[in-house]
């Protein structure tokens, strides 16, 4: 059998072994949901062994067998076979009734439950089906949060409130939320419509809710007395070396915690010299202290409804949009809108998230947090979207959906570091472009500073004993968020996601560095164009495969120049 053969015998391997319990991928293949993520112990290190299988045949092929794009697919799922292999190790770690790791499988089963098609009796029953799925999900998060306790693994007590909030939310919310409008509805016969209800109404009393209720029980009196009083994962057995796991996987480098905080904190150095700069334009004579008061409380950066976020949002949009093929050969095909997330998992969450286009909804959305309008400055608000949509993660997850097909799975291989390093760049190439300007270049930078901070407080809290006081104190010291995001920043560092918020400031740094090499490599032949086409032409693919696409594409540069 052909290196390529090989190739792509394993790749449907793996597509079908993970779109059996990965919505996601369901979804974005066009197909319907037929089952929710899974945490069955058993399950998931039969997946474990199953990919490092996977892993070791794909690193014994041959790469001169392979085309330049089937090499950098068989090296960008090379990658991800082997984190997730080893992740299998620490699954005792995932707290999964935190909000952004609770919150994205309730979003994901109601993403699934929203995109199922309704018109027969057929379709009907599968949809009661994927209700009754949505409760096994909710029994195996108990056996999760239960074993753990078991085991003397409990959340910081300073995660259980907003833990709480979010279960509390979505128990009230479960109700309305599983069962179709009056619009989808209207598309099934009057006696199937009727099943149907009946069944809901069953499925969620009887079987959903009552799991769902004992893991809110399960984080009562007790648990807060069992509960650490520190945060961090470096306070659990094998909490080490799953922050190193997750770190290496976050970050496409080896770097150790302590190398990752010095970062951050040089980072955060030369920033304070361009906030300075930008403060000394804006309001000459101005101190610092006074300038960061009047951009947090000045009436035009805050919001009194929901609304007033989003049509701040999309007036940003509109202003970068048009400017986009000066700087892209290629761009994308679905469109973008902002759109308010579910209230229900809005507790603990801190901006908001981006939700990709699928055939289901071909529409790339920025889903924001809309909970308390008033309650924090959008002076960031113009890096934020950029960051999100244009031309951050819309503009790169749409090309990757459009790149070249060598497999489908292709679509769905991307590194943290790239994705939101990107997205990071992106908000910076917003303002070189002159979407950003004013006022909000000064978000721009504070933005930037709060980026490179997740550096230095994630480290510390996960890695290096710091407190949360410790951190909040720094935050407010490096940054001019409101106390309740970096509250809740905090909490999503030291209780929730570990290492993600590492991925923002290093994958920027070295896509920075890629475009810096490129362009004097290059000399006058540089094409910014040509460069952010051949960084985005996989999408998200693990920074050491995008050094290797700007390679080959510098080496096609020079010797084409004349």
């Amino acid at each position: 059998m052909s290196a390529l053969a090989q190739l792509i015998a394993t790749a449907d391997a793996v597509l079908a072994r993970r779109e059996a319990v990965e919505p996601a991928l369901a979804l974005g293949c066009g197909a319907p949901v037929r089952r929710l993520a899974t945490l069955d112990a058993e399950r998931l290190h039969a997946d474990a062994a199953f990919f490092d299988q996977a892993r070791m045949r794909l690193a014994a092929l041959r790469a001169e067998e392979l085309s330049a794009e089937q090499e950098s697919f068989r090296l960008a799922l090379v990658n991800d076979l082997g984190h997730r292999a080893e992740g299998a190790a620490f699954r005792h770690l995932d707290f999964v009734v935190a909000p952004y790791t609770g919150g994205d499988l309730h979003a994901e089963a109601q993403q699934a439950l929203s995109a199922h098609p309704l018109s027969t009796a057929a379709e009907a029953e599968a949809y009661v089906d994927l209700v009754r799925d949505y409760a096994r999900l909710a029994r195996e998060m108990l056996a999760h949060t239960a074993r753990q306790q078991a085991q003397g693994i409990h959340p910081s007590a300073a995660a259980l409130p907003a833990a709480r909030a979010v279960l509390q939310s979505v128990i009230r919310s479960v109700p309305v939320v599983v069962t179709p409008n009056e619009t989808r509805l209207a598309l099934l016969a009057p006696a199937t419509r009727h099943r149907l209800l009946d069944a809901l109404a069953a499925a969620v009393q009887g079987d959903l809710l009552p799991p769902l209720r004992q893991l809110l029980d399960l984080l009562g009196e007790d648990c807060a007395r069992r509960a650490p009083a520190g945060v961090g994962l470096h306070q659990y057995l094998d909490g080490e070396a799953c922050y190193r796991h997750l770190a290496r996987r976050h970050t496409d480098s080896a770097l150790d915690p302590q190398a990752l905080h010095r970062i951050g904190l040089d980072v955060l150095d030369r920033l304070d010299g361009e906030k300075a700069a930008l403060r000394g334009q804006l309001m000459p004579g101005m101190s610092a202290d006074d300038f960061d008061r009047f951009v947090q409380t000045d009436s035009r950066w805050r919001a009194a409804t929901p609304a007033d976020i989003e049509a701040r949002f999309v007036a940003h949009v509109q202003r970068v949009e048009p400017l986009l093929p000066q700087w892209f050969g290629r761009l994308p095909a679905a469109p973008w809108a902002v759109t308010r997330a579910d209230p229900a998992i809005e507790a603990g969450m801190t901006f908001g998230y981006f939700q990709r286009a699928t055939p289901a909804d071909p529409v790339g959305r920025y889903r924001y947090n809309g909970s308390d309008p008033g309650g924090r400055s959008l002076i960031g608000a113009a890096d934020l979207i950029c960051h999100e949509l244009l031309p951050g993660h819309h503009l790169q997850l749409s090309l990757q959906d459009q790149a070249p097909v060598v497999h489908p799975l292709q679509r769905f291989l991307f590194s943290t570091a790239t994705i939101e390093g990107w997205a990071v760049y992106a908000s910076g190439l917003a303002c070189e472009m002159g979407a950003i300007t004013g006022f909000d270049l000064y978000g721009h930078a504070q933005m930037q500073s709060f980026m490179a901070a997740r550096l230095v407080v994630d480290t510390g809290l996960n890695a290096l004993g710091w407190t949360l006081e410790q951190a909040r104190a720094f935050m407010q010291s490096r940054t001019i968020e409101s106390p309740s995001v970096i509250d809740s920043e905090l909490l999503r560092y030291a209780t929730d996601i570990p290492a993600q918020a590492l991925a923002y400031e290093l994958g920027h740094i070295d896509i920075e560095r890629m475009r810096q090499d490129a362009h004097e490599g290059l000399g006058a032949a540089f094409d910014v164009r040509g460069f952010h086409d051949a960084l985005l032409v996989n999408g998200g693919y693990p920074l050491p495969v995008l050094r290797g696409q700007i390679g080959r594409w510098m080496a096609a540069m020079k010797d084409t120049a004349p």
